[in-house]
């Protein structure tokens, strides 16, 4: 097996063919369960390096290459270290007697799943507050990149407009909408450091009404602007 640790020292060549699926390790990493198996990732991607002329020994190689990018976007969100390598090397001792590419492109969709739902437990634990918020939370987090108000959430949960803002705020400390706020621009440095889109798509993506507004905003809550911000984290993009 080739060991994925070991990758870690020079995997730049193997890098550059996923570029154009980065945002894949984002949703992983924000634990977005939904915008996962929405996109059904597939390691049979249009422009995929060859990494060595024998098929299955091709696509076996570029899941080591997913499995490593996943660990460290997990890694950089929050998950403990020993258990997104323990995830990594898991995965790829599956895939090493993995006989076809069919089985092997299983393997790889059923690891970016169970890194993605991991993160998403691990930043519900993290809030500890009741099922009906994490739910109000969790359709937020999937519905980021629409116009988004208090009375959505609330026809989603059933209940009153004015009982969900109320019990949002008491709950979390801060009120509807400056929390989507701060989701977004949370968001948008997930794009900014893993991705290679223009600030101007990110900010059409996640609802900004323009790129101006967008950069207005992301400077007041992050100090900065972002392509400032994408600069700065230049240096720590391991993908």
């Amino acid at each position: 097996i080739m060991n994925e640790r070991l990758l870690h020292a020079d995997m730049n060549f193997f890098y550059q063919p996923y570029q154009t699926e980065r945002s894949l390790y984002v949703l992983v990493a924000t634990g977005n369960v939904d915008g996962l198996e929405e996109r059904n990732p597939s390691l049979k991607i249009k422009g995929l390096g060859t990494l060595s002329k024998d098929v299955l020994r091709n696509i076996r190689y570029h899941l080591i290459v997913n499995a490593s990018n996943c660990a460290r976007a997990c890694i950089a969100s929050g998950m403990v270290t020993d258990m997104a390598f323990t995830l990594s090397d898991l995965y790829i001792q599956k895939a090493d007697v993995a006989t076809s590419t069919s089985d092997i492109e299983e393997i790889n969709y059923q690891m970016m799943l169970d890194y993605t739902k991991r993160m998403k437990e691990i930043k519900e634990k993290a809030t500890g507050y009741p099922p009906e918020i994490i739910d109000a939370i969790h359709y937020i987090n999937c519905n980021l990149h629409r116009e988004l108000h208090a009375s959505d959430v609330a026809k989603y949960l059933n209940i009153c407009t004015s009982t969900f803002s109320n019990k949002f705020f008491a709950i979390t400390g801060t009120k509807f909408n400056p929390y989507v706020e701060e989701r977004r621009i949370n968001l948008a440095k997930h794009y900014l450091r893993f991705t290679n889109l223009p600030v101007s798509e990110i900010a059409s993506n996640l609802a900004f009404c323009s790129q101006s507004y967008f950069s207005t905003r992301f400077k007041e809550n992050v100090g900065i602007t972002p392509l400032q911000f994408r600069k700065v984290t230049e240096s720590e993009n391991m993908f």
